[in-house]
This record gives C-alpha cells, sequence and structure tokens, in this order.
C-alpha cells in the first residue's frame, strides 16, 4: 500500500498535471488540493513570511479528492523585519507570485498559482473572495489582540523579558491587511472592496 510521502513527489506531481496548457482549475483541483495552496498563499501574504519555499509538498494517496496538498511551517522569518524596520508594503511577494522566475522554476506551488491566476478568471474571483473573508473576519482587532497575548503568554512562559517585537508585529499585522489590498487590486486585477 503506498504511504504518506514527502520526499521526490516533484517529477510524480508534474507528469499527474500533464502539460500546462490543460491546467484548468478544475483540472489542477482534481490533483492539488487548491483551498490548501490558498489557504498557504494567505498565510504568507498575511504574515509576510520572506522565506517562500517554506513548507513541504506532500503526497497522500489515502486522501478523498486530491492526493497533493503543502504543510506550511517556518514561518519565523514573517511580520517584516524584526530590527525596527517595518516590511509591509514590501513587494517581495508580488514579486514572486506574478513576476518571472530567475531561472528554471522548481516551486510547484509558484508554477501552479502563476498560471491559475494568469489564465483562470474563477481561481482568481476565488482567491478574491477567500482574501477578503481572511481580511475581514480572520485578521481583527480582537484576533490581534488574543494572539498577541498568547505569544506574550509564551515569552513569559520561557523566561523572555523582551517583548519588544509585540509592537512591531501589531503594528506590521495591522497594516497588512491594505497593503495587500492595494497589491491584489493591482496584480488580480480585481474589485476587492
Amino acid at each position: 500500500r503506498e504511504r504518506l510521502r514527502t520526499e521526490g513527489p516533484l517529477p510524480e506531481l508534474r507528469e499527474r498535471l500533464g502539460p500546462r496548457s490543460g491546467w484548468t482549475m478544475e483540472r489542477v483541483g482534481e490533483v492539488v488540493d487548491l483551498d490548501n495552496l490558498s489557504d498557504w498563499l494567505l498565510s504568507v501574504l498575511f504574515c509576510g513570511t520572506r522565506d517562500l519555499s517554506q513548507g513541504t509538498l506532500v503526497h497522500d494517496p489515502s486522501r478523498a479528492g486530491p492526493k497533493w496538498f503543502w504543510i506550511g511551517w517556518d514561518y519565523d522569518m514573517s511580520f517584516g523585519r524584526l530590527d525596527g524596520e517595518l516590511g509591509s508594503s514590501d513587494s517581495l511577494h508580488m514579486n514572486w507570485l506574478f513576476g518571472p522566475a530567475p531561472g528554471p522554476e522548481t516551486e510547484a506551488r509558484k508554477i501552479i498559482l502563476q498560471h491559475l491566476f494568469t489564465t483562470s478568471e474563477p481561481f482568481r474571483q476565488d482567491f478574491a473572495r477567500r482574501f477578503v473573508r481572511a481580511r475581514d473576519s480572520l485578521v481583527t482587532a480582537g484576533f490581534l489582540d488574543e494572539t498577541l497575548s498568547d505569544y506574550e503568554r509564551a515569552a513569559a512562559a520561557h523566561g523572555i523579558t523582551d517583548v519588544r517585537y509585540q509592537s512591531l508585529a501589531r503594528t506590521f499585522l495591522t497594516r497588512r491587511p491594505e497593503i495587500l489590498t492595494q497589491q491584489l487590486r493591482l496584480h488580480l486585477t480585481a474589485d476587492l472592496p
């Protein structure tokens, strides 16, 4: 019986997807968990992680529906630059997502997302809806207060007394939704409220 695996599936994923000319949202969604892929992208966009290759591609033959998905981790390079200079308005993510690859492209998420954002109006609309829902119902003042309080309690439990990052993270996360809205309006040519 085939088992969950994380090593070496990229060539097989490419083979299962077939030629890019046939990549519709429906076709890609038969192979790749597009909900998971969109959620991963939203998480790195809102967190502003600078490590865009974080996480791993997983193939799980026991899953119902699409068998290919990503597990995100390693968000330690998030919330802009925590050395006192906020990176909340940078264009790193939009350049990665919509810009040309500097060499041969090997990052499956970028290949799939670029293709779907470029060729699939249903995917662009679906992602825009997901973004607005996350922006308006998840990244709220209450969420920030609760999350940052949890971080402060965790720091205290581990004997960490320097919590200057709290105000930097709060500022970053408070500004981030509007900056992303502006960037996505431009790149998705979407009418985001």
